[in-house]
């Protein structure tokens, strides 16, 4: 059995649904595919991005089902939970500080990731050997850079690379976070920016406020 490499971009994706509010399966297959071209390390699925807390169970049990039999191409596939009681709680905090803290009490003992897409490079020059990814559902090629450029020490390559991202990278942050990383999907071309209720969606003050960051971005967008 081979052992699952604990490292890497691993992408929370998002679910994708039909005009019907029905999960797009077929969307949701080229999404993998999509991602899988660029080369990330990892998959998650039914997480806070993914709209987990709306679906049905039959909906999480068939999503999870969907990933299982697809071909990952020999990646890991993590499904969570993301339901409202505490009972499963994780640490989970946008504090840079408590990786060597973590490191200190347990040494090597946990792989540790970053889930805040706007301090991956922080949480790398910390010790962070992954980074569970947001922003990537529309650019992964760029993410998966980075950490490529930190695992090599080409730290100066990989602060450029991620100063030009950071402003897509904090639409990862705040209440609307789901709405505003789908918007950009489906501005990339590479989903829909529907949500579940009672999720709503963006408002148009709102949605033009990452338009042009996205536009800005692409602007400037580096050679990959």
């Amino acid at each position: 059995m081979t052992q699952v490499q604990w490292r890497g971009v691993f992408p929370a994706l998002t679910t994708k649904f039909t005009a019907a509010d029905e999960i797009d399966w077929d969307a949701m297959g080229q999404h993998l595919e999509f991602q899988l071209d660029a080369g990330v390390h990892g998959l998650i699925i039914l997480g806070s991005l993914g709209e987990n807390a709306t679906l049905s169970p039959e909906e999480k049990l068939e999503t999870v089902r969907f990933f299982a039999r697809a071909e990952r191409r020999g990646l890991p596939l993590i499904a969570c939970i993301a339901e409202s009681s505490t009972r499963e709680a994780r640490e989970s905090a946008a504090d840079t500080r408590r990786f060597p803290e973590i490191r200190r009490h347990t040494g090597d003992r946990f792989a540790l990731f970053c889930g805040v897409d706007d301090l991956a490079l922080e949480c790398f020059a910390l010790g962070a050997v992954g980074w569970v990814a947001g922003l990537v559902v529309a650019f992964p090629r760029e993410t998966v850079r980075i950490w490529e450029l930190c695992q090599a020490g080409n730290w100066n390559e990989a602060r450029r690379l991620y100063e030009w991202f950071l402003p897509l990278l904090h639409l990862d942050i705040g209440p609307k976070f789901v709405q505003q990383i789908k918007l950009v999907e489906a501005l990339m071309g590479v989903g829909s920016a529907k949500v579940r209720a009672p999720r709503l969606q963006l408002t148009e003050a709102e949605a033009s406020r990452v338009e042009k960051t996205l536009a800005d971005a692409l602007e400037q967008r580096p050679e990959m």
